[in-house]
């Protein structure tokens, strides 16, 4: 494909189209202290010298080889076990585009393949697609499935889940006419509000769409909600991070219909916040509504087993009409990390690994109440992560934790300024009684 770049004139005429001056208007949105300005060198610098120039100052940056990180919601600092990097990054992998000539492909097909296969029986349902961008155009995708397969325009959605997961779903389905209350918990309150939803449900309900567990670590019986769904003819949609599925009954299990989220807790780096990958599992009846592709198995003409792309439900493909989805492409190498995590650690080791996160979680936690700089600590059954309350302002808590190496969590006042005084911690297998310790000094 010929790339040939836009003149100044083009330029123009395009922002003057969206009521922008220059360039750096589209960015005005942007705060201060995110923008890097402009990047001023000493003029005929030569490629050694300039390379040299910019590791010095990508110095300033601090990542999680060098910070504990007790940061989660949505991304995680697991232990990735070091044949998954060597693994993908064999050429056949790491070069090959996409897989729509089956014939040269048959690896890539097989290892998508299992996959998805491993995805279905992790998170208790029949079959998993081949992997979507990321968690929140995952969880959208999965209410478009909802609202095809039932022909509602409605949505309960858990005020629980993710803000960024939710904005997602609202500004890509507030043009097609989609009804979507939010059912939020108190600002002191943490589980999601399931008896709010069920009481909630009418024939005009696509999907409750709910957290397990939710965006403040709090797991709860879903099935209630499944049950309340399935009564009134929608759907249940549980948002999940999978690893927490090594450990807790799987969502599946307890009649959700259709799983979906972030999966990057499995074996993908944290990688500067990505690309990472988002997944959608759901029960055999909605596999027609699955977005993005499907490998299927099969044989050929010699009657060997063979693998190939298949339900390929987008508008590449088909009339634009009948499309289930807008998704051009997917996170294939981040599943094939997926793939190889879960081959290396196995049903054993991923249940061991929770075991870890679980156990970690309640130490720290423990060692938090009464301790110094802190209000107080929430009880409610959780996985890995859990809310506290600090005494002073969260945003200046986690300033002082980052001057003494920490990464100590989310400040959710960002979201929502009653809990200006609240921090999601995360606890990975990966932190030490050690880390633990130093943490709750830090607080103090």
């Amino acid at each position: 494909m010929t790339y040939i770049p836009h003149t100044p004139a083009e330029r123009d005429a395009m922002l003057a189209a969206i009521g922008a001056s220059t360039l750096d208007d589209l960015f005005a949105h942007l705060s201060a202290d995110v923008k890097s300005g402009v990047l001023k060198f000493p003029k005929g610098l030569g490629e050694m010298e300039l390379a040299a120039e910019m590791s010095r100052r990508a110095r300033k940056n601090k990542s999680t080889g060098e910070l504990v990180c007790f940061l989660g919601a949505g991304a995680y600092d697991h232990f990735i076990p070091p044949v998954v990097d060597q693994l993908v990054l064999r050429g056949e992998l790491y070069t090959a585009y996409t897989p729509y000539q089956p014939e040269i492909s048959q690896g890539v097909l097989q290892l998508i393949y299992e996959y998805q296969t491993m995805m279905a029986s992790l998170c208790g349902c029949d079959v998993a697609n081949a992997s979507l961008y990321d968690g929140g155009t995952a969880v959208m995708e999965a209410c478009q499935m909802a609202l095809r397969h039932t022909g509602r325009t409605r949505l309960l959605l858990d005020g629980a889940l993710h803000p960024h997961y939710l904005e997602t779903v609202k500004s890509l389905l507030r043009f097609q006419g989609v009804e979507m209350p939010i059912v939020a918990p108190g600002p002191g309150d943490y589980r999601s509000d399931l008896a709010g939803l069920a009481s909630r449900v009418t024939d005009q309900v696509a999907a409750i769409v709910v957290g397990y567990p939710g965006l403040f670590g709090a797991v709860s019986d879903i099935s209630p909600a499944a049950h309340a769904a399935h009564k009134a003819g929608a759907l249940l949609i549980a948002v999940s991070d999978p690893f927490a599925f090594g450990l807790l009954q799987p969502a599946g299990s307890l009649g959700a219909d259709i799983v979906c989220g972030e999966a990057q807790s499995l074996g993908v780096p944290l990688q500067y916040g990505g690309p990472y990958l988002g997944y959608v599992a759901c029960k055999k009846d909605l596999v027609r509504r699955m977005p993005g592709r499907l490998v299927g198995q099969t044989v050929d003409v010699k009657g060997r087993r063979a693998f190939t792309l298949t339900l390929q439900a987008r508008e590449q493909h088909i009339r634009r009409e009948k499309a289930t989805s807008n998704i051009c492409t997917n996170s294939a190498l981040c599943a094939m990390m997926a793939h190889f995590y879960m081959s290396c650690v196995g049903q054993d080791g991923l249940r061991r690994a929770g075991e870890l996160c679980a156990v970690k979680a309640d130490l720290l936690r423990r060692k938090l109440r009464g301790a110094k700089g802190v209000a107080s600590v929430p009880e409610y059954p959780v996985f890995s992560e859990f809310v506290f309350e600090t005494v002073e302002p969260a945003a200046k808590v986690l300033e002082r934790l980052l001057g003494a190496g920490i990464l100590g969590g989310l400040d959710l006042g960002q979201f929502d300024k009653a809990r200006a005084r609240q921090i999601l911690v995360a606890v990975t297998e990966k932190r030490t009684e050690a880390d633990i310790e130093a943490y709750v000094r830090a607080v103090g």
